[in-house]
This record gives C-alpha cells, sequence and structure tokens, in this order.
C-alpha cells in the first residue's frame, strides 16, 4: 500500500468539505429510471407503483434485467403478497415487466423498455 507525505494529507484533511466526495449511506435506488416507465406504472391500480419501485432497485443492486423480488423488500414497502402478485399481473398487461412463474418459486421479472 502507498504511503501518503504528510503535505498530500494535510492537503487533503484541509480540503473543504463540499469537494470531498462522500457516500451515500443507506439504500437508495439506483438510477437512471426512465420517468414515462414510472409515470405509467404510477397510472395502475393498487401497490403496482411500490412493485415496480423494489423491481428498479433490485435491478441497480444486482446490476441484471432479470431479477425476483423476495416478500422481504416488499413487506418494506408495505406490500403483502398478494397485491404484489396483483401488482406484477398488472405491470405485465401494460407492457412494462415480463414474468416467468414456477409454483412454489418467486416470480422472475424482466424490465421491459417503455413503448411510446
Amino acid at each position: 500500500m502507498k504511503s501518503l507525505s504528510c503535505e498530500k494529507l494535510n492537503k487533503i484533511l484541509a480540503a473543504k468539505p463540499s469537494k470531498l466526495r462522500r457516500r451515500p449511506t443507506g439504500r437508495f435506488l439506483k438510477g437512471p429510471v426512465p420517468l414515462a416507465w414510472l409515470a405509467r406504472a404510477a397510472a395502475l391500480p393498487g401497490k403496482a407503483l411500490a412493485v415496480g419501485v423494489a423491481l428498479w432497485f433490485e435491478r441497480g443492486l444486482r446490476g441484471r434485467k432479470e431479477t425476483v423480488v423476495g416478500r422481504g423488500l416488499l413487506t418494506q414497502l408495505n406490500v403483502n403478497r398478494k397485491a404484489g402478485y396483483r401488482a406484477l399481473r398488472a405491470l405485465e398487461a401494460v407492457g412494462l415487466v415480463s414474468v416467468d412463474r414456477h409454483v412454489g418459486r418467486c416470480p422472475r421479472v424482466k424490465i421491459l423498455a417503455v413503448q411510446s
């Protein structure tokens, strides 16, 4: 590991706080999230927008277009199991996601591009 000289360390410590880059704390939604996608999800009934936000959160966290949203994240967003399934059906009906369902497992969801 490279050691810092006293001069460089003093410069870093004397720098204004606005120039120091701070890492975000806690969990956050990684973007960019298309506003048109969110607007279409917001127009749907029930918890569709909350489930959509959970999908985008998982996509940003995992870095994959296809993801599984577990009940833990949905519970944090106040979405129960049945409401989550209804929301996924609504998102799928308008073409925002495609869902691969298997008995006894969480649905595998792929976020689709918005058709203008």
